[in-house]
């Protein structure tokens, strides 16, 4: 079992989608931009804490951030944190994850098995393989999960990052928080904020920006005070 690398907030202040991510009978608050243009051909970058997490096996909620390799999602990668219920039936709780949705090769859910602590926070990232842009890397913390492959993009992306769950009732609950939102070029530069994003959420899930941060950090909440 590997160990992902936490990320000091401290130090980082100073320095979703198909079956997963659109599916009308999920849930989700939200930080989203549809249709995103060209700085974020090469990847997005997210840092995230998830300070509470619970859903019973019947259900699943997800922390985590989507990343779609066309505009609307349609084919997509996704990476973050589960309680709950797998695409295979299976349950797990407080688990590391990750999944994509590939023309032609269909919903494909990962779970490498890292340890990781709730209240600490964590950069989840997924960039372009260089040596071919039909591939995806996905890391948590320094830590590469994986790789999704034969994920062709298209013009424009999709990027996301908050809550999903399977329902709105009282089993499942989530509160955490998201910043310094990331996208990256054709140039491999990293460029700060997403272009057009805004919130949406379903109330619950919720999503409000933190009081005093200058907006840039979010709270999402699923069953949770702010």
């Amino acid at each position: 079992m590997t160990i992902v690398t936490r990320v000091s907030a401290a130090c980082f202040a100073a320095a979703a989608l198909t079956a997963s991510a659109n599916a009308s009978a999920h849930y989700y608050g939200i930080l989203v931009s549809n249709d995103i243009p060209i700085e974020a051909d090469w990847g997005n970058s997210v840092v995230i804490e998830t300070f509470e997490f619970g859903s019973s096996c019947s259900n699943f909620v997800n922390h985590e951030m989507w990343y779609g390799v066309v505009p609307g999602a349609t084919y997509w990668v996704e990476v973050g944190f589960k309680d709950g219920l797998t695409g295979s039936g299976g349950c797990v709780a407080d688990a590391d994850f990750w999944a994509d949705y590939r023309n032609g090769g269909g919903y494909n859910e990962h779970y490498p098995g890292n340890s990781w602590i709730l209240g600490d926070w964590y950069q989840l990232m997924i960039t372009i393989d260089t040596s071919n842009h039909c591939n995806w890397n996905v890391e948590v913390g320094g830590l590469v999960l994986g790789t999704s492959t034969s994920n062709c993009p298209g013009t424009g992306r999709y990027v996301a990052a908050g809550i999903e769950a399977t329902t709105q009732g009282t089993s499942e609950s989530t509160k955490g928080f998201l910043t310094q939102w990331e996208e990256e070029n054709t140039n491999g530069t990293w460029l700060n904020g997403w272009d057009g994003a805004s919130l949406s959420e379903n109330s619950p899930p919720y999503i409000e920006f933190v009081s005093g941060t200058n907006n840039t950090t979010l709270e999402e909440v699923l069953n949770e005070p702010f």
